[in-house]
């Protein structure tokens, strides 16, 4: 009998241990599976998260890329349109002196445009007429009743024509740039050539000043006699000159976008040409910042050509998640992750 009860009782014993087991491995697998899903859920919401980022901060970037390209083109438009109506000032007479240019350009430019550093008047000369153009503007007393007795074309020297500043405002007899032969520098003769031959405004390089105190561009607008000039050929006989604006390159930018703080964490290049490269870059927004253009699939760039009566330069905007959204907003995915871990476990 003692033995019978020994034997239930060890019996009993093993099914209470078996049973005890049963729950703690029951347990156990909740407890897991809660786990997965738990990790689960973590991870959708995560890569819900990051598709949420990458989406509003491509928006972002897309908005500023498009606003910083119209405000560009928008500003050159307006200023090339000043000139405009310099060209209309020639157009509407076959002779028109230096008491109606300075009248006219301060009318219309006043101080309303400090990038602006000068308009002025190059008028080509021929060599046979070169004493006589001379001669007239040594004599001019539209001005001073003096005229201007030491006025000769500069640099020295014979050439078959020359592309010579008439006309400066704000006028200034000793600026460098008074009777100079712009032909004889290779970048404002190209510039001026194509601005005769296209009949177009034509937007230069980027140069310095004659005066060697800053970086600028030059618009070139092209003035004709009455002559038709629908082509090549005849816009080469019927040339006149042009109507010029310098353009300080950064007076011009800083004006053009006051606020830096609009497109912050985005940087943007200007091109003045269909090549990014180092000698063709018009303005950089910021100089500190090496181009994100090598950086890897996280950053967002954009390259856009923007023309102008047939003048060509490209914006390129880049930037980071991180730059676009600020350092919490980009990272938020990342810290909802580590959230749902630590909840998890």
């Amino acid at each position: 009998m003692d033995a019978l009860r020994q034997t239930t009782i060890k019996k009993i014993g093993n099914l209470k241990t078996w049973i005890q087991i049963k729950f703690a491995l029951r347990g156990t697998a909740v407890a897991f599976l809660v786990l997965i899903t738990s990790l689960v859920i973590t991870t959708v919401v995560w890569r819900y998260n990051v598709q949420v980022s990458k989406y509003q901060s491509q928006i972002k970037f897309d908005l500023i890329s498009k606003d910083i390209e119209f405000v560009v083109q928008n500003r050159v438009e307006r200023n090339i349109d000043i000139l405009n109506g310099v060209q209309g000032l020639f157009n509407a007479s076959s002779a028109v002196d230096r008491s109606e240019f300075q009248t006219f350009v301060n009318a219309q430019v006043g101080t309303h445009y400090p990038a602006l550093r000068s308009v002025n008047y190059i008028q080509k000369v021929t060599d046979a007429n070169k004493q006589t153009f001379i001669d007239a503007v040594r004599n001019d007393s539209s001005l001073t009743r003096s005229g201007y007795p030491n006025f000769s074309i500069k640099p020295d020297g014979k050439r078959s024509e020359y592309y010579v500043v008439k006309y400066i405002e704000p006028f200034d007899e000793k600026a460098v740039a008074f009777g100079f032969d712009i032909r004889t520098d290779a970048q404002r003769a190209a510039t001026f050539e194509k601005a005769r031959d296209s009949g177009n405004p034509t937007i230069s390089p980027r140069l310095r000043t004659l005066d060697n105190k800053v970086d600028a561009f030059l618009v070139y607008v092209p003035v004709y006699s009455q002559e038709k000039h629908d082509t090549v050929a005849d816009r080469r006989k019927s040339f006149r000159g042009v109507v010029s604006g310098t353009f300080d390159s950064n007076l011009f930018f800083a004006q053009v976008f006051p606020e830096q703080e609009l497109y912050h964490g985005v940087d943007f290049e200007i091109y003045d040409s269909d090549t990014i490269t180092s000698e063709h870059l018009l303005y950089d927004s910021n100089p500190q910042i090496t181009s994100t253009i090598d950086q890897g699939s996280s950053v967002f760039r954009k390259v856009t050509r923007i023309s102008f009566s047939g003048n060509n330069w490209i914006v390129y905007t880049s930037a980071t998640r991180e730059g676009i959204l600020g350092y919490t907003s980009a990272h938020f995915p990342t810290i909802v992750a580590l959230g749902g871990l630590d909840a998890s476990f």
